[in-house]
């Protein structure tokens, strides 16, 4: 491997740029591993320019590290360290973020709908002996109905709806 190569793809290096905290301990450099929570480093980096985590198991060249780190793709990785792109590209969402992404979604409204329906059945408690025809009282049984079909909503809806959904409320923000 050329030198100019081996500098390019220094792990080490590379590890610096992003801001870890590295430490020479021995012949060695050594840090927490980014790509996994941990208190001991357990991150190595050799004098081939090349890293290891005793932790995970990653281990590469500086372009696997830069991949690892920014979530793009080797190739990307590769044209970035070689000076081709400053900038990262993000890769591109696949079928399985998009599934976290509506799964993340569809529990916040959950939550959501949860609470409101609790506070409503509670308003609803409260009022029912003093005031049944009063006005909170008929707003929160309209707010426990609404809270209720969000929740038979959420559980029927196809994936597709949920995605529509999203959208649309992105948006309106």
């Amino acid at each position: 491997m050329t030198t100019l190569l081996k500098r390019v793809l220094d792990s080490l290096a590379i590890a610096r740029s992003a801001g870890l905290d590295v430490r020479r301990r021995g012949s060695r450099w050594w840090v927490c591993c980014p790509l996994h929570g941990e208190k001991t480093p357990s991150m190595m980096f050799d004098e081939r320019g090349r890293f290891h985590c005793f932790g995970c198991g990653a281990n590469g060249d500086g372009a696997d590290l830069y991949a690892a780190l920014y979530n793009v793709p080797l190739g990307e990785a590769l044209r970035v360290v070689r000076g081709e792109n400053r900038k990262p590209q993000p890769r591109k969402p696949d079928g399985h973020d998009l599934r976290r992404a509506v799964e993340a979604w569809k529990g916040e409204r959950w939550r959501e709908a949860c609470a409101m329906k609790h506070t409503a059945r509670a308003i609803i408690k409260e009022l029912e002996i003093t005031e049944p025809d009063g006005e909170k009282f008929w707003q929160a049984v309209a707010d426990a109905a609404a809270a209720e079909d969000t929740l038979n909503l959420l559980g029927t809806a196809t994936p597709r709806q949920f995605v529509g959904w999203m959208e649309a409320e992105r948006d309106t923000i």
